[in-house]
């Protein structure tokens, strides 16, 4: 087994594990306040406070480990349906891609970031749409981890 590897049995991956859990609690609560009530502030008072807004400041944090996650997902064994433990990187990446890839893929991408320079009103309503739209991915990131949980 390659040195990078991260067997998913270990207890470091569990507490990874539980990290993002928390972040994706925090992402579904965090998210829907941050759309219904701070984004329909005016845009140049958001533009200039933006840099030192905590919840901007988390909100990369979490983007951020989102990324990591992918990462360390593509160096985590898996069980497969002979159960064995697949410890293989090309055939662990291929796994990954057919599975939760995508779905973690869009939780992690950053959009407000994507968009943060721009000033006119379809990117604020751009945002707002975009900021519902991110709470259902990592949502099912917890049906993931609690199936995951289920079944071991």
């Amino acid at each position: 087994m390659h040195k990078c590897t991260i067997l998913h049995y270990s207890p470091l991956k569990g507490l990874w594990d539980w990290l993002i859990l928390f972040l994706v609690l925090y992402t579904a609560i965090v998210t829907p306040y941050v759309a219904a009530f701070l984004l329909s502030k005016d845009a140049e008072e958001r533009k200039d406070n933006l840099k030192n807004d905590p919840l901007t400041i988390a909100d990369l944090i979490v983007d951020v480990l989102f990324i990591l996650d992918i990462v360390i997902n593509f160096r985590t064994t898996y069980v497969n349906k002979h159960d064995e433990v697949v410890s293989h990187h090309g055939k662990i990446a291929i796994h990954y891609f057919k599975g939760w890839f995508l779905i973690d893929l869009m939780a992690a991408i950053p959009f407000d970031l994507l968009l943060f320079n721009s000033e006119s009103d379809e990117v604020t309503s751009y945002n707002t749409f975009m900021g519902m739209v991110k709470v259902p991915s990592p949502m099912q990131g917890v049906t993931r981890l609690s199936l995951e949980c289920l079944c071991q």
